[in-house]
């Protein structure tokens, strides 16, 4: 459904399905969580722009909605000039969640490693 990395800005809303939410850190794959409905993936490209930051992989047959950037931009231009900002800042709110996510993921990672040198 999404690979980490990649600039697609499309946003899914898990309607059905169950999906794996993994990362890539060197040699090593990290699942980060297993999402059952309802569930939005996407949120952090779709809002920033930014690259994908995770993997996420159909486990069973899955069905979504998918909104594209293009089609929210445009829904916008209608909308009152309040709902911008808000939107800005719950997009902070997530962005300050995922930076601490990946944080806490680095540091798993890193426990995981010592605990298997000390065995």
């Amino acid at each position: 459904m999404i690979h980490k990395g990649e600039m697609k800005r499309d946003l899914f809303f898990l309607t059905e399905g169950l999906v794996e939410i993994s990362r890539k850190e060197g040699d090593e794959e990290f699942i980060l969580n297993e999402i059952e409905p309802p569930y939005i993936l996407g949120e952090i490209a779709f809002l920033f722009g930014m690259p994908r930051t995770a993997t996420a992989i159909a486990k069973t047959e899955v069905r979504a909605f998918v909104l594209k950037y293009e089609d929210l931009r445009d829904l916008l231009k209608d909308l009152p000039e309040w709902i911008h900002p808000l939107l800005t800042s719950l997009a902070s709110g997530i962005k300050s969640l995922h930076y601490k996510a990946k944080k806490l993921a680095t540091t798993l990672l890193e426990v995981e490693k010592q605990g298997r040198h000390q065995t």
